[in-house]
């Protein structure tokens, strides 16, 4: 409590964890929470190179002077989850210059429903039947597919360096394969019941290709020791 204090007395930032982050990035679905804005928080330029435009905004502001500044709230909870907005850089700007148009109020409601549209969006059904479950599961893998092969690395473009083949195959980890693999996992994990024994084990082996194969798109430290797509997937709940 003293170190914390100190902090405080200083006006030193405490930063925000990558947890938080992870955490804000997930309610927000890739946009900003501004219901007005709703901007992509993500640029790709022709290179390939992607960017990211995310900003973490204090609802309460985390310094005693700042906007929408509370000292009642306590400085060790000013960085976490609750009192944190995603929104792009224009939107940070423009809550934090005009605070009187943007209370507390307004920024806690921007971020209720702005999360559950995103609910609302990937609402995972629970499905009463293999059958019904294993047709949305197959749909969803059977695109994925179709994609690797026609535009992964071992697809006729994957050693082609005059092409841009690479940044397209890029878009298409951000906008299909890895939202398709999202999905599958969330089907299979609410509906967990209804897997065999033998399913079951196949599942955890997806989730952890599932979070491998994240890690190395997105985080920029790839592996190439990443689990590979486990070929069972291609047979489960038929």
């Amino acid at each position: 409590m003293l170190a914390i204090r100190h902090l405080q007395q200083r006006g030193t930032k405490l930063a925000i964890s990558d947890r938080t982050k992870r955490m804000l990035l997930t309610a927000s679905g890739g946009y900003c929470m501004n219901p007005g804005c709703n901007d992509y928080l993500f640029r790709e330029f022709e290179d390939g190179h992607v960017t990211s435009i995310e900003e973490q905004a204090h609802i309460i502001a985390h310094s005693d002077g700042g906007p929408r500044a509370d000292t009642n709230l306590h400085i060790s909870v000013r960085d976490e989850f609750d009192n944190l907005i995603l929104l792009c850089r224009s939107c940070h700007g423009m809550i934090d210059k005009a605070p009187d148009n943007f209370s507390v109020d307004l920024l806690r409601e921007w971020k209720v429903n702005h999360s559950a549209k995103i609910d609302g969006l990937f609402n995972t059904p629970e499905y009463s039947s293999r059958l019904d479950m294993a047709a949305a599961v197959h749909r969803l893998l059977d695109e994925n597919s179709a994609t690797f092969l026609a535009l992964g690395p071992l697809s006729k473009f994957g050693n082609d360096v005059v092409s841009d083949a690479g940044s397209i195959w890029k878009r298409a980890v951000l906008n299909t394969i890895i939202p398709n693999n999202r999905a599958v996992y969330r089907t299979l994990s609410k509906n967990y019941g209804l897997l065999n024994e033998e399913e079951r084990g196949t599942f955890h082996e997806f989730k952890i290709h599932l979070e491998a194969f994240e890690y190395n798109h997105l985080s920029g430290d790839r592996s190439a020791s990443a689990p590979r797509f486990p070929s069972a997937m291609n047979s489960i709940l038929r």
